[in-house]
């Protein structure tokens, strides 16, 4: 683990995660860790953290949530990773941005089809936890300035960079003693805009969807049977 991204979500951490690709970074962002470990970080949300250490010992960087909640047990297993703190201009910003986007996951995740595969499929269960999760902690103990605080409390100042995505890729790359590239820094899911496609390809959502179109398939081929068995002629 070379950089560690404890920028809340919102903060411009889908660009963050483009850009560290694009400079050549093998980077975990939520879709990965969701994806890869889904069971470790529900396990570190209920109180038995993981073993960072060997979770990440083939990633190079982790943007995003749930990460970013667990960036000083990542950092005490990475001790000399760098960190990027991600921030908006303002706190109320941030949550303008932030109540955007749960505005659109819930009325995603209020589909029918969709609450189905959540709690018949084991795919979709395992991601409705992981889920509750995290929608308990943006409840009940997310604070963007504490957290800020807190990062800037607890992290080295020649290990932190505080990056506002507006600012581009200089300060990003003389950080990480990488060349600017000659393209502009990324700008990615702004204003939510990419949220559909997102969440469309979260592999949860795409696996629960394939595993209730098997259960459904099963399903019509069993009632196909019962009823075929039903209107057999009973013998005499």
């Amino acid at each position: 683990m070379k950089i560690i991204g404890a920028g809340l979500s919102k903060t411009g951490t889908k660009s963050l995660a483009s850009a560290l690709r694009h400079l050549g970074y093998n980077v975990h962002d939520h879709q990965e860790q969701a994806q890869f470990h889904c069971d470790e970080y529900i396990a570190a949300f209920e109180g038995q953290m993981p073993n960072f250490e060997e979770m990440y010992a083939n990633v190079d960087a982790t943007t995003d949530a749930p990460a970013c909640f667990f960036y000083k047990e990542i950092f005490r297993a990475f001790p000399y990773a760098k960190v990027i703190l991600s921030v908006r201009d303002d706190e109320e910003s941030w949550r303008r941005s932030l109540m955007k986007t749960n505005n659109f996951t819930s009325s995603f995740f209020k589909n029918p089809f969709i609450i189905l595969g959540m709690i018949l499929t084991p795919s979709g269960r395992k991601y409705s936890r992981l889920g509750h999760n995290l929608k308990m902690y943006l409840n009940n103990e997310l604070d963007y300035t504490k957290h800020n605080d807190d990062v800037l409390a607890n992290i080295p100042a020649k290990q932190l960079l505080v990056f506002n995505p507006k600012d581009g890729w200089e300060p990003l790359c003389a950080f990480l003693g990488a060349e600017v590239p000659a393209i502009p820094y990324p700008r990615e899911n702004v204003n939510s805009s990419d949220m559909p496609r997102i969440i469309k390809n979260i592999w949860h959502v795409r696996r629960m969807k394939r595993e209730l179109a098997v259960m459904m398939a099963v399903f019509v081929v069993l009632l196909g049977c019962t009823c075929a068995l039903l209107l057999l002629p009973s013998s005499v």
